[in-house]
């Protein structure tokens, strides 16, 4: 792990190559044995960071995400009573460059006449008040064919720094059901001011190489 972290300052802070789309959480829902299970009592869930799970969806096995690259096996039911929802709390955005984060995550609809803008996603720094996360996901195409997973992703330009971050998805709709899966928050990683002056002094005496070579070998 140290290895990987100095190889990556030294690439894009000695060299000043971009360092972007460091994994900050993903997440892809195990494989549950018992379908339904409450969000809050599932235990297989696959990010081992210490997030928690909360909201008054579920965790099922049926209708597995299947676009390419999918992980399958669980996912997050939200029903379409208007108010279903999934929080993701205890993400650390703190040591990310602001204005940096993407998300993305698979989703399906239900009902063919939806567009998945029904799909509100806020976030909160707090667990008290929460702000709609801008710009939000695209209207998806609805007609005959449609209700299928896909890859939605965004670049939310209002995503705080903070070490108490929460993400929250809510259904909003009364006639088409959601699921969700295979959820990644993306960031580009800022090395610490005092590493980035060390790196710019080695990287002037021309010994990059070298140091790179002793990580490796």
């Amino acid at each position: 792990m140290i290895r990987a972290i100095i190889l990556s300052v030294l690439f894009c802070g000695a060299l000043n190559l971009p360092c972007r789309g460091a994994i900050i959480f993903s997440e892809s829902f195990g494989s549950p044995v018992s379908s339904p299970t409450p969000i809050s009592s599932y235990s297989g869930y696959t990010n081992g960071v210490g997030l928690t799970f909360s909201g008054t969806g579920d965790v099922r096995n049926t209708t597995p995400s299947n676009n390419s690259g999918a992980s399958g096996g669980g996912n997050v039911f939200l029903a379409s009573n208007g108010t279903s929802t999934l929080q993701i709390s205890g993400i650390n955005t703190l040591g990310y460059a602001s204005g940096s984060f993407g998300l993305s995550f698979g989703a399906f609809k239900s009902a063919t006449a939806s567009n998945l803008t029904e799909l509100v996603i806020a976030y909160s720094t707090d667990n008290i008040t929460f702000f709609n996360l801008s710009p939000s996901i695209p209207a998806q195409p609805t007609g005959t064919g449609t209700a299928i997973w896909r890859l939605l992703s965004s670049t939310p330009t209002n995503v705080p720094l903070s070490n108490s971050f929460s993400l929250r998805f809510t259904n909003t709709s009364s006639s088409s059901q959601i699921r969700l899966d295979d959820i990644v928050l993306t960031g580009t990683a800022v090395p610490e001011p005092s590493v980035v002056i060390f790196l710019g002094i080695i990287g002037s005496a021309g010994v990059v190489g070298g140091v790179i070579r002793k990580i490796l070998f």
